[in-house]
């Protein structure tokens, strides 16, 4: 297959799928859901299949607001393992999913990470439940001034899991609603200096911390219940 969607639409559920050679250049990976399973994923995750880097490098040169490197449709999870990942651009993160409609997973295991997003690494969208971001024996790297490495504002069962999770960033896991697990030996570093006094509107409060638990009004399903570590 010419492109990661297309792998993805022809894998069988639960299979894998190989990347066979390093890339670099102007595209992205996107895992899509196939028309015919467009109702059913209203209830929940409707195609699940694991992306092999196999050693390999994926490199994005993408920029403007089409650069995120990895886009999961609502109803796919997804497992990307053993490589590297490298976007490269102002609004290079990786998100999920890229509509309202919830119901989305994410796994990196075995990756090596790179953004030069300048707002975030991972994010999900605040308008949707049950979204799962799991970082599992990985390095996420942000190399934007004022990049926060995980933003999670997803309510219902939504779960941020950390094991055994290297992160460098500004700002460190922000999380709105949901549920945060943090395993192993799980490191976060981040750089930037506590300038909440000065966050107006909505998207992350920036506020130097490692970890982050917020209640923000308009976030998640409950916003009086807040999130859990």
């Amino acid at each position: 297959y010419g492109n990661c969607a297309g792998a993805f639409l022809n894998t069988p559920e639960g299979g894998t799928f190989t990347l066979c050679q390093d890339f670099n250049g102007k595209s992205r990976l996107e895992f899509p859901i196939d028309p015919t399973l467009l109702q059913a994923r209203a209830t929940g995750i409707v195609k699940s299949a694991t992306l092999d880097l196999a050693g390999h490098a994926f490199t994005s040169t993408l920029d403007g607001n089409s650069a995120d490197l990895i886009v999961i449709d609502s109803g796919a999870d997804v497992t990307i393992k053993g490589g590297s990942l490298t976007a490269i651009g102002d609004l290079a993160h990786m998100a999920l999913p890229e509509d309202n409609n919830g119901n989305a997973a994410l796994t990196l295991e075995d990756v090596t990470a790179t953004s030069s997003s300048d707002d975030y690494l991972i994010v999900s969208n605040g308008s949707t439940d049950n979204i799962n971001i799991t970082v599992r024996d990985s390095t996420l790297t942000a190399t934007g001034a004022n990049t926060v490495a995980i933003f999670a504002p997803a309510g219902g069962d939504s779960i941020v899991t950390l094991d055994n999770a290297i992160i460098k960033s500004p700002y460190g896991v922000q999380v709105c609603a949901g549920d945060l697990f943090v395993k192993g030996n799980t490191q976060i570093t981040t750089t930037a200096a506590n300038v909440a006094s000065t966050k107006t509107g909505d998207g992350p409060i920036p506020d130097g911390a490692a970890i982050s638990i917020v209640d923000r009004a308009g976030y998640g399903d409950d916003a009086t219940t807040g999130s859990s570590i």
